[in-house]
């Protein structure tokens, strides 16, 4: 399993994500995870603990197949708001 992506420094939301309430670039970051090997990754037991915090035991994802991708996010509405739902979100992290 690969950090594929990492937006840690989103631009700052435009005046349809303000009217919608999300007024903090920082809601919109989030950690893209990738899994380039041939077997399933199980993440039970996985975790972030230094800089972010977020634990894939009974997240929403807890297994990454072959060439399969997901995302941990600051703000999931955010997230969703400016890059669309139906993404494959495993959850929200806290921290930074």
């Amino acid at each position: 399993m690969v950090v594929t992506e990492l937006n840690y420094n989103p631009s700052a939301p435009n005046a349809a994500e303000v009217a919608a309430g999300f007024t903090n670039a920082f809601d919109f970051e989030f950690v893209e995870l990738n899994n380039p090997g041939t077997g399933t990754f199980n993440l039970n037991g996985v975790h972030f603990i230094d800089g972010i915090e977020f634990t894939f035991t009974n997240s929403a994802l807890t297994r990454l197949a072959p060439s399969q991708y997901l995302l941990v996010v600051r703000n999931k509405a955010a997230f969703e708001r400016r890059y669309g739902a139906g993404l494959p979100v495993a959850g929200e992290y806290s921290g930074s």
